[in-house]
């Protein structure tokens, strides 16, 4: 029997797994949050108010901005964590089926391990239904195409409305692909992340057990 226990898949799976459940109260909050709560006091004010609202709102180009800062970092981490759980789950794998002295559960410990790594690999199956979506917030961040060369008051105040307008476009651009990447995410998570620890969790209480 081989003398480690694949702790390290384990560990790592799990890692990810946590990091994918933090991402949801993480991201969610930037739907339909805007900064602004102030109640406007009469329905005369509602058309400004609701403009403040959609202008001020998080989901804006502060969510492409923050998406342009996280995604480098934190898909590293989280494809750092993934991939080390895919690695180690196969050489646990195979160091249990290459065992000459494994027990009858042996083999079953080993399928474990490969069910889990395969899980693990799954994650990155999903890359191209969210790459797409989080390039698109991201370039959200640059705007839609700003207006130079205002010159007189009138002009000012025409490029304070264009900008308005723009704002409102990108937040509701943002929380479209938002909504549609927390989708594909809540999948991935159900589907291979939670399935990978699952698996480890139940080959490291066999490796355990025959100790």
């Amino acid at each position: 029997m081989p003398s480690q226990t694949g702790l390290l898949p384990l560990c790592t799976s799990s890692a990810t797994l946590g990091l994918a459940l933090l991402q949801f109260p993480l991201f969610a909050s930037f739907l339909d949050s805007p900064t602004s709560t102030k109640t406007p006091p009469t329905p005369a004010l509602k058309t400004t108010f609701d403009k403040s609202v959609s202008r001020d709102s998080i989901s804006g180009r502060p969510l492409s901005l923050y998406w342009k800062t996280f995604f480098p970092p934190g898909a590293s981490l989280i494809a750092t964590s993934a991939l080390t759980s895919f690695i180690s789950g196969i050489y646990t794998y195979r160091s249990f089926t290459n065992s000459t002295t494994a027990s009858s559960s042996g083999p079953t410990v080993s399928k474990l391990y490969l069910y889990g790594a395969l899980a693990a690999g799954g994650h990155f199956l999903f890359v191209p239904l969210v790459a797409g979506k989080i390039r698109k917030m991201i370039e959200n961040a640059k705007g839609l195409g700003t207006k130079e060369n205002y010159e007189d008051e009138g002009d000012q105040r025409g490029q304070s409305q264009d900008e308005e307008a723009e704002e409102d476009v990108i937040k509701r651009s943002n929380e479209r692909l938002m909504r549609s990447w927390l989708v594909v995410h809540t999948l991935r998570t159900v589907t291979v992340d939670l399935a990978a620890v699952v698996f480890f969790w139940k080959a490291v209480s066999g490796v355990l057990g025959r100790v």
